[in-house]
């Protein structure tokens, strides 16, 4: 297994077990992170931890990986089952989505979300 691929399996298991230190600890401290609540960008572990944290407080996702693509350009394109739901249990969405990961320092230095 190629180090990027062990890497985004870690951040997936720590991510859905809410390991919260560990998974910030697989990203790069200056780490280029979605948000999807604001539909913006953020920069830095801090301002990934605040958001992870705004939805833990609201929504309970899992996302399993089911496919690595690894791109010529060193990125890794990863093809995950996203449940939604909310925190009473109720499910919100189900669907698959690709997240596209770019890395530093053998870490994960950015991540973009494409849908369908």
């Amino acid at each position: 297994m190629r180090h990027e691929e062990s890497l985004l399996r870690e951040l997936y298991t720590a991510f859905d077990n809410r390991v919260v230190e560990e998974a910030l600890g697989l990203l790069h401290p200056q780490v280029d992170w979605p948000d999807l609540i604001d539909h913006d960008r953020l920069n830095g572990r801090e301002a990934v931890h605040a958001y992870w944290n705004r939805r833990f407080a609201n929504t309970a996702m899992t996302m399993t990986p089911t496919h690595f693509h690894f791109e010529p350009d060193g990125r890794v394109a990863v093809t995950v089952d996203q449940v939604l739901r909310d925190l009473a249990g109720d499910l919100l969405s189900e669907r698959k989505v690709t997240h596209t990961y770019s890395f530093k320092d053998g870490l994960v230095a950015r991540m973009d979300i494409s849908h369908g």
